[in-house]
């Protein structure tokens, strides 16, 4: 039986054995308002799985924080628009952007922007039209939308005149 005396709730425990895949633990526990989840697999025994798996957690509750590395509505940058009546659009976060991050990473955390393009208008303010690429030392990077922050009709017929003519020249 594992024994969660610093882990306040937990959830969704199985622990199980087969041949093929040891001694195995899917788990989740929650601390405040964190909540981690554990998968092992693999254990050469049920002793070791509940041991690694409360190391696990307490490993996890001890050295990340999770912290708003972004908040919503954030500018981040512009993507570029084909046949809208402007040739960027700005881009924002859509929501607040959280990441588990070990004590002082929060200066370590990097960011690019990632999309399909040029964009083709009309774009509705809001609308997921990008992907905002965040890396941070010793994780796994993850990707997080990123919407229009302003509408962008499609061209007029003299904008893609103009468009067309600006599009020769570079």
């Amino acid at each position: 039986m594992i024994e969660w005396a610093t882990v306040k709730a937990v959830t969704c425990i199985k622990t199980g054995f087969t041949r093929e895949a040891g001694y195995t633990f899917v788990g989740s526990a929650k601390r405040g308002e964190r909540r981690l989840v554990i998968v092992i697999g693999g254990a050469p025994s049920a002793g070791i799985r509940n041991q690694t798996a409360r190391d696990l957690m307490r490993w996890g509750f001890d050295n990340f924080d999770s912290e708003a590395i972004l908040p919503a509505e954030t500018a981040v940058g512009h993507a570029r628009v084909q046949n809208g009546s402007q040739s960027e659009v700005a881009l924002e976060t859509g929501g607040q952007v959280l990441a588990s991050l070990p004590p002082g990473g929060r200066g370590q955390v990097s960011y690019s922007i990632r999309y399909r393009g040029p964009i083709e208008a009309p774009i509705a303010k809001g609308e997921q039209v990008a992907w905002l690429h965040v890396t941070i030392p010793g994780e796994q990077p993850h990707d997080v939308p990123l919407v229009a922050a302003e509408a962008v009709p499609e061209a007029n017929l003299f904008q893609r005149l103009v468009n067309g003519v600006v599009g020769l020249l570079t």
